[in-house]
C-alpha cells in the first residue's frame, strides 16, 4: 500500500498546456472525451483519498470526488450512456492514471509556476 498523503508536497506545481486535436471537435466526440475523462477522475480520486490523513485536505478531496462523479453521472447521461459504469467505481492507480493520460497526447507540454523575476 502507498505511502499516506500528509500534505502538499514540497514539488514545484507545473503549469500544464493542453492541445485536444479533434478529441473535443464536434459533439459526438466531445461526449466520447468527456465520458473518458470524468471517468477516468472519479476512479483516480478514489484511489487516492483512502490515503490522506490529514482532515482538511481529506475533505476537500471527498467534496471534490463527490463533484467528478456528478460530472461523469450527467456526460453519461448526455451521450445516451448509463449515469454510472457499474455497481461500484473501481480505484486507479495514479502511475495507470499517468499513462492514461500520457497516451491521450493531450498534454504537451509542463513549465514550471514561477512568478515574474525582480526587473529593479
Amino acid at each position: 500500500m502507498p505511502a499516506p498523503c500528509t500534505g502538499p508536497s514540497n514539488r514545484t506545481a507545473k503549469q500544464p498546456r493542453f492541445d485536444f486535436g479533434g478529441a473535443t471537435e464536434g459533439a459526438a466526440a466531445f461526449q466520447r472525451t468527456a465520458v473518458a475523462f470524468e471517468d477516468l477522475s472519479v476512479a483516480a480520486y478514489k484511489a487516492q483519498v483512502p490515503r490522506i490523513v490529514e482532515r482538511e485536505y481529506l475533505t476537500s478531496a471527498m467534496a471534490i470526488h463527490s463533484v467528478e462523479a456528478r460530472h461523469a453521472a450527467w456526460i453519461r447521461r448526455l451521450a445516451g450512456q448509463a449515469p454510472v459504469a457499474g455497481p461500484f467505481d473501481e480505484p486507479i492507480s495514479r502511475a495507470t492514471t499517468t499513462r492514461i493520460v500520457d497516451r491521450t497526447h493531450f498534454v504537451v507540454r509542463t513549465t514550471s509556476r514561477r512568478g515574474p523575476r525582480f526587473t529593479g
